[in-house]
């Protein structure tokens, strides 16, 4: 099974979530447009192979999951990424004359 949600109004409401005050004590994030969801089960009914009879079932299964909140996000979702980025400032360390190590 697949879903795929779309949120129209998501630059309106990362907007809004930008001003909550920092009292609050709740995440600011940007929201995203879209939402992709995948899953799948699959099972088998071992009974019959075990010697049980028709009343009884034993289905061991496996399912699959795949969730994506953020599934093909508008370009200007993640535009602060450089800006705010942590910069490494780097000098040699100098020493006075006449400051013996």
């Amino acid at each position: 099974m697949v879903m795929l949600g779309h949120l129209g109004n998501a630059g309106a409401v990362s907007a809004r979530n930008a001003r909550l005050s920092n009292l609050l004590d709740v995440l600011r994030t940007p929201v995203a447009d879209n939402a992709l969801s995948a899953w799948g089960e699959l099972g088998y009914d071992i009974a019959p192979w075990l010697g049980l009879d028709g009343n009884h079932r034993l289905e061991p299964y496996v399912r699959i999951d795949y969730m994506d909140s953020q599934f093909k996000p508008r370009p200007e979702l993640f535009d602060n990424l450089a800006s705010s980025a942590p910069s490494t400032r780097w000098a040699p360390a100098t020493r006075s004359r006449g400051s013996q190590c």
